[in-house]
């Protein structure tokens, strides 16, 4: 797992380079874990300025414009989510990690009635969306560790969360400790067994700063299980994408000039290799 490895000086001198999915702005290189088939750091920045990077970092919709992304999160919401969720009865308690401006949300609350929706987002920059869409119904706290100890959620959402966090131990405690019994959890990652990154190689977009380590199923599997989930589902993910806007995108990481992102586009679905994971909490007394 990685070590988190940070001084006083750290954060200021990588805020220029957080944001993004830029292949140079990398800077360590990935070791694969031959029993779980992790790829994972060695050093990386510790809690500290973690929280101080990202409670400012450009929010992680740059790139395409709002047709693609509601398209997106409305596919992620109702095929996946919503879909996953067949099982169970009443209004789910549900906790979002990582919601950034609440684009999924909105898109889950139409397809699940819910009893509450809470949020973790440590984006402080993003926090006045969270309040437009949902008001002051919906609590949002910067980290798990702020949630009200007394409430427990039914469904816990955690998409392209797993890649950014170092201590993979904590967050599953963490998410055990505000887990309701029979609680389920879905989980979207960037896939390293992706035909996209065995193309890419070394200019795959998630092998960029934020990420401290990468999943394959294997590897994902074989975390929720160890930590009381029992995996239901995997499936991999749709997004929808401006043609225009991903051309642009493609550019910029080939090392070419970005243009701004054009405010009409052909929006077309495009599976990238991410998967999604459904697990149910089958484990309480892992917390």
């Amino acid at each position: 797992m990685p070590s988190p490895v940070g001084d006083v000086e750290t954060a200021n001198n990588l805020k220029e380079y957080f944001s993004g999915y830029d292949t140079w702005q990398s800077f360590f290189n990935f070791v694969r874990c031959l029993a779980c088939d992790l790829l994972y750091t060695q050093t990386y920045p510790d809690e500290v300025d973690l929280q101080e990077l990202y409670s400012t970092v450009a929010h992680n919709e740059v790139g395409q414009d709002g047709p693609a992304l509601d398209a997106t999160h409305t596919w992620l919401a109702k095929q996946f989510v919503a879909e996953g969720l067949r099982h169970r009865g009443g209004r789910p308690r549900t906790l979002e990690i990582g919601p950034d401006t609440g684009r999924l949300a909105s898109a889950f609350v139409e397809q699940v009635e819910v009893s509450a929706i809470d949020f973790v987002e440590p984006n402080l920059s993003v926090w006045a969306d969270l309040r437009r869409r949902f008001g002051d119904e919906s609590t949002v706290v910067g980290s798990i560790s702020e949630v009200n100890p007394s409430i427990k959620y039914d469904v816990i959402v955690a998409h392209h969360v797993f890649d950014h966090i170092p201590d993979l131990q904590g967050l599953m405690k963490s998410i055990n400790s505000v887990a309701s019994n029979g609680a389920t959890l879905s989980v979207v990652v960037h896939n390293h067994r992706s035909l996209l990154r065995r193309v890419m190689r070394s200019k795959w977009p998630p092998f960029c700063l934020q990420h401290p380590q990468l999943f394959s199923r294997h590897a994902l599997a074989k975390l929720l299980e160890q930590n009381g989930w029992s995996v239901r589902v995997v499936r991999r993910q749709v997004n929808f994408v401006g043609l225009r806007a991903t051309l642009n995108n493609l550019v910029g990481v080939l090392g070419g000039r970005r243009r701004s992102v054009p405010r009409r586009d052909l929006v077309v679905p495009i599976r990238f290799g991410n998967i999604g994971v459904i697990a149910d909490r089958v484990d309480p007394g892992l917390a």
